[in-house]
């Protein structure tokens, strides 16, 4: 068995490879294998200026992985870095400025913990995506029962009648936990005597972020919005 190493320049991200029943087309260029097998693969990257392979960095491994999802598979990663509070770009499937910003970000997290990061193949990619959207969504996920001082409430509807403002906080949280979200709507009483429908506390910017995708998924008011905790009592 043979190993067929193929080797582009620094501005493609990989080879263009064809195999066929006769050879191993390259670019413009072919290798006969008449008389016997190749067994492997590798694809490298060379520097124009001094003609060293280069593996490719994690950040264009990423959007390798990215590029080649398919449209739906790309906007629910897209998600996925929204809801880790990474990213506030639009959900179009299109690797732009914010989404490579977003990865590089989780990267930089990783690294800081773990040192390195698997992107050898597709499903390690996803597996990277997936890590991210749980860590970061966990650590500002709308679930903390007591103010910290500076965080933000989500407010959705606001009630004079406190009974009313019970059963609606009721039916948005069975609306939240049915999209994955549960244990977030709650009741709070503010200064000015006004019974308020919130869906979760964060910090600022983790309330922003989770405004736009409760808003994206149809599960909350357009007009909600965040407000510092300052502006209510305690309630339920």
């Amino acid at each position: 068995m043979n190993s067929v190493a193929i080797t582009s320049n620094e501005n493609m991200l990989s080879g263009f490879l064809d195999i066929c029943s006769d050879n191993v087309k390259i670019g413009s260029g072919q290798v006969d294998y008449d008389d016997f097998m190749i067994s492997s693969i590798t694809v490298s990257r060379t520097k124009q200026n001094g003609g060293q392979s280069d593996s490719l960095s994690d950040i264009q491994k990423i959007q390798y992985f990215f590029d080649g999802a398919l449209g739906i598979d790309a906007e629910h990663i897209q998600v996925s870095l929204l809801e880790a509070g990474l990213y506030a770009g639009d959900i179009d499937g299109v690797w732009n400025v914010e989404t490579r910003q977003a990865f590089v970000d989780a990267l930089d997290w990783m690294y800081s913990r773990a040192g390195k990061v698997d992107l050898s193949n597709e499903q390690a990619f996803y597996k990277f995506v997936s890590a991210t959207r749980d860590i970061f969504f966990d650590e500002d996920s709308g679930l903390a029962q007591w103010p910290t001082g500076n965080s933000y409430l989500l407010s959705v509807m606001a009630h004079q009648d406190l009974y009313v403002a019970r059963k609606n906080a009721q039916m948005l949280d069975q609306r939240l936990t049915t999209h994955g979200y549960p244990n977030r709507a709650r009741t709070m009483f503010t200064t000015s005597g006004w019974y308020v429908v919130t869906a979760g506390m964060y910090s600022k910017f983790g309330c922003e972020q989770k405004a736009n995708l409760f808003k994206r998924e149809g599960l909350i008011a357009s007009d909600s919005y965040c407000a510092p905790e300052s502006k209510f009592m305690w309630g339920d």
